[in-house]
């Protein structure tokens, strides 16, 4: 059976269109549609009324949009949970995506996902061609956020809570509350040597890092972390150095060699953070 879909495609009709079948001037249609019924005689009304439900026409949001000066639109630039290249991390995208949509219902905003060329990239034009009244980005990086602020776009910055660019928004977790969560449960469990895999810390954490032979640039998320771990250990006077482990990344293959090392110590650690 043959698809009809495969040789139809849609075109949007145009207001020249509509006004040309109602026989009416480009301008009192947009008037019209726009709500300003009373510019013209309830018999022209009709004609255009009658024009617009012939050719299915809708005024274009983007348009209207950029004479209003917005479009009601968000601009998300996030990987989401179905993406191939998100091997972990599913649930955390997950959870803030349905955050984001939650939300943007309630304010009867839209949503704009950015396709994997333009989050990997380091332009920031995409985001300044009026299709969005204000970013969401999850980006380690300054740079981009930072160009879009100056050009007086709004950006909210996802889990980044230090070294933010001025004028931009912020959003993110409570690392220090999620360290005393994870680190009283295990204490109260009966643990006192709990080792900790430290993530992308970088050369800011100022350890010494023997398994990383060049230091990466840190994340605020697991750099909060890893100083709210040493000042809880230390607040109890377990804290041990030796019982860190620098991934320097939010995966860690070299996980077997630091339990061999954490193994071989005269007080081995019970439970790792």
């Amino acid at each position: 059976m043959k698809n009809s879909a495969t040789t139809r495609s849609f075109r949007k009709s145009t207001i020249k269109e509509v006004a040309a079948y109602a026989g009416v001037s480009t301008t009192t249609v947009s008037l019209f549609v726009s709500g300003r019924e009373s510019v013209c005689s309830p018999e022209t009304a009709e004609r255009i009324r009658a024009a617009v439900t012939k050719l299915n026409y809708t005024p274009s949001s983007l348009t209207r949009g950029l004479r209003q000066r917005s479009s009601t639109t968000i601009g998300v630039c996030m990987s989401n949970p179905l993406d191939f290249g998100v091997a972990f991390g599913t649930p955390f995208f997950e959870g803030l995506w349905r955050g984001i949509m939650h939300q943007a219902d309630q304010e009867n905003y839209s949503l704009l996902h950015y396709p994997a060329s333009v989050r990997d990239g380091v332009g920031w034009e995409e985001f300044l061609d009026g299709r969005i009244d204000g970013l969401l980005i999850h980006d380690h990086e300054n740079r981009r956020a930072q160009h879009l602020a100056e050009a007086g776009m709004q950006v909210v910055m996802l889990t980044r809570s230090i070294d933010l660019p001025e004028g931009c928004g912020a959003a993110w977790t409570d690392e220090n509350l999620i360290v005393e969560l994870a680190l009283a449960h295990l204490w109260n469990l009966g643990h006192r040597r709990i080792a900790h895999v430290a993530g992308p810390v970088g050369s800011t954490a100022g350890v010494p890092m023997p398994n990383v032979p060049t230091a990466l640039d840190n994340d605020d998320v697991s750099y909060q972390r890893y100083e709210a771990y040493t000042e809880w250990m230390r607040a109890r006077g377990e804290y041990d150095p030796r019982l860190v482990g620098y991934a320097q990344a939010w995966s860690a293959p070299q996980a077997p060699e630091m339990l061999d090392a954490w193994r071989g110590l005269g007080r081995p650690p019970t439970a790792v953070f």
